[in-house]
Formats: structure tokens, C-alpha cells, sequence
């Protein structure tokens, strides 16, 4: 399978969850934590939706660094976020006990990775 594919696969997955916490947060207020008086899963939806958009237009530039520069964000994000649940000073929801903060961080962690993997491959297709 293309490693395209793969991405589109985690973001779809990873926007359907959102879409989730967002429902979530509309139906009973305080359920995601809050990042500069918003709540972070509707930061998270409208991230990991840009970069869907974005690795759609991947070999464009412009595509290419949306998707980067909100795959950085959303990894910050989840590295605040997953910090702030080690301390525990913060509370990210969470399915089958595991905060949704540290999968958001893996995922991120995970697509940036691929992202790269995508642009090393087209250097070196570009480069024969």
C-alpha cells in the first residue's frame, strides 16, 4: 500500500475521532481541555482535516508545507497536552483509560515521519 494511502487512512480515523470529541464537548461542556479558551478538540478536527486537504496537493509545495506546518502544531499540541497529563495538570479525555492526548501524539509523531518518508522518495525518483 502507498504510503499516501496510509496517511489518508490515520487522518480520516483521526479526523472521525475528533468529530467524536467534538460532539462530545457540544453535549456536555469542559470534556476537552481547553487551549487559549478553546477547546482543543476543535483545534485538533480542523488540523488533522487542513492536512487531509494539504497531502491531497502533496507534490505542491503549498500542500506540502500546510501539511507540515499543522503536523508540527498538532505534535505540540499533543506534547503540551501529554505533559500536562504526566504532571497531572490536566485531564484529556480518554478511551479504554488511555489519554487521547498521548495517541494524538504518537499520531502526529507518526504522520510527520511519513510525511518525510513521502518527500525522501520523491528526492530520490527526482535525483535518477
Amino acid at each position: 500500500m502507498k504510503i499516501k494511502k496510509i496517511i489518508k487512512i490515520f487522518l480520516i480515523c483521526a479526523i472521525l475521532f475528533s468529530l467524536f470529541l467534538v460532539y462530545k464537548e457540544i453535549v456536555s461542556q469542559n470534556y476537552c481541555p481547553l487551549l487559549w479558551k478553546i477547546p482543543a478538540c476543535y483545534i485538533v478536527l480542523i488540523g488533522y482535516s487542513l492536512m487531509l486537504l494539504a497531502i491531497q496537493n502533496f507534490e505542491n509545495r503549498i500542500g506540502y508545507i500546510i501539511y507540515f506546518i499543522f503536523g508540527d502544531i498538532l505534535f505540540t499540541i499533543a506534547v503540551w497536552f501529554s505533559y500536562k497529563q504526566i504532571i497531572r495538570e490536566g485531564n484529556c479525555p480518554a478511551i479504554l483509560k488511555i489519554p487521547l492526548c498521548y495517541a494524538s501524539l504518537l499520531l502526529a509523531a507518526t504522520l510527520i515521519i511519513l510525511g518525510l518518508n513521502i518527500n525522501s522518495k520523491k528526492q530520490k525518483i527526482a535525483k535518477k
